[in-house]
């Protein structure tokens, strides 16, 4: 009877790794379009190089305005497909919410710091605007220190 299982499982979703995807268009970014409205769309995904990614991000340009800037983030470090539903449970027993709303829920219980993969393997990605008032050295120092003094506490 075991030996059936083997025949109904899908090897692709085995792997425990799953990533957050975000795509948005930010008022910061389209300042220049009259009457613009932020926009966003999260979810989670398994295959973080899936031409399908590039489709839905591609969808996801065509439904905003001419001229409209977006951006799509894919998480750093992968996450665990079994601490999300697990968690994901969890919520459906404690909360009610809207059905209908399921994927970025789940994007956003994802994306949560006890849902990383592996945490002794954490990667951290700087993002910042340059400034010609800041001096980008003395920041990285500062950021590194901080860093380094967090994650020897952990």
């Amino acid at each position: 009877m075991g030996s059936l299982n083997k025949y109904s499982r899908n090897n692709k979703f085995d792997n425990d790794e799953i990533y957050v995807v975000l795509f948005v268009s930010r008022n910061k970014d389209n300042k220049h379009l009259e009457n613009f409205k932020e926009r966003r769309m999260s979810f989670i995904t398994h295959d973080k190089n899936s031409p399908e990614l590039t489709a839905r991000f591609e969808h996801f340009v065509r439904n905003g305005q001419y001229n409209e800037f977006s951006r799509a983030y894919i998480s750093v470090n992968p996450r665990s497909s079994k601490k999300t539903f697990k968690a994901l449970q969890h919520l459906m027993l404690d909360q009610e919410f809207h059905i209908g709303l399921i994927e970025p829920k789940l994007a956003s219980i994802a994306a949560k710091h006890e849902n990383i993969l592996d945490s002794k393997k954490r990667k951290v990605l700087f993002d910042f605007d340059k400034s010609e008032d800041h001096d980008l050295i003395l920041h990285l120092d500062q950021f590194e220190k901080k860093t380094l003094k967090k994650l020897t506490k952990i």
